[in-house]
């Protein structure tokens, strides 16, 4: 049964009950008790529905098992020398991957291609349920650290 129809239900009943009790035994303190009991599991009952609501408002990261995962995979594949510039991030029901992936300076760009598509692919097929948008760079080396950036003259 949904929470709001179960909730309707046990509040109506709690309530028929704490009216019929006051009858018989005349403790009218009975019927704020029942309001508190009935409140605390209103609350309860709605924590689900505040945690997925405040998800919609707010992104959060993934979890750190899933990150794991992604890094694993990554790491996996043979045409991928290193990585950097991970983020991820979790808006309702999709999950945002960004990611740079380098590859060593001789490799085709088809090649490098393919092997960024097997990893959406691979990330994707973690929880297949869910929406996934990934965006991965392509680097022939790596840029992360400016001090070092190798400088290609056109020719």
């Amino acid at each position: 049964m949904p929470y709001t129809i179960k909730t309707d239900v046990l509040s109506n009943g709690a309530i028929l009950l704490s009216l019929v009790a006051i009858h018989f035994t005349g403790f009218e303190m009975i019927d704020s008790i029942m309001g508190i009991l009935i409140s605390l599991y209103i609350i309860y009952s709605a924590y689900k529905l505040i945690k997925d609501g405040v998800y919609i408002l707010l992104d959060a990261s993934l979890e750190e098992e899933i990150v794991e995962n992604i890094q694993r995979l990554i790491l996996a594949e043979k045409e991928i020398s290193d990585f950097h510039d991970l983020k991820t991030r979790r808006s309702a029901n999709t999950y945002f991957v960004d990611v740079h992936l380098v590859f060593s300076p001789g490799i085709s760009l088809l090649r490098a291609h393919h092997a960024g598509d097997k990893i959406e692919d691979n990330i994707k097929a973690l929880a297949p349920e869910i929406e996934w948008v990934i965006n991965a760079h392509l680097d022939p080396y790596d840029d992360s650290n400016t001090d070092t950036l190798l400088h290609v003259k056109e020719e």
